[in-house]
């Protein structure tokens, strides 16, 4: 079993004491970390779409969640594909994360930012 501790800092910032990379599929680790965040864990979908090097993780969640894994200003959202990457760096593959508004569809550009 994998451990991750998580703190919560002044402003309520989310920041890793201690992350271990998964042993398991990079999908558990994202689904973990974002039932951890949401009101309705039950409504979270993670579906994972394969390349050679590249694996593209779409994010679905419920309605009203979507502002609580995007954060205020995507910070959330950056952090959790910070973690996603510094994982997936010990497999030597590139983890894309994207957070896809169910409603619509659609991915959630303004996520897909790079800081």
């Amino acid at each position: 079993m994998v451990i991750y501790s998580f703190r919560m800092s002044k402003g309520n910032k989310l920041n890793a004491r201690t992350v271990l990379a998964p042993e398991g599929p990079m999908k558990e680790f994202i689904e973990y970390l974002i039932k951890h965040l949401v009101d309705k864990p039950e409504e979270i979908h993670v579906s994972e779409i394969a390349g050679q090097r590249t694996v593209v993780l779409e994010l679905h969640v419920g309605d009203g969640d979507m502002g609580k894994v995007i954060g205020r200003g995507g910070q959330t959202a950056r952090s959790i594909r910070t973690l996603l990457a510094a994982s997936a760096a010990k497999k030597n593959k590139r983890y894309i994360l994207e957070i896809l508004d169910d409603k619509k569809g659609e991915t959630n550009f303004q996520t897909m930012k790079k800081s």
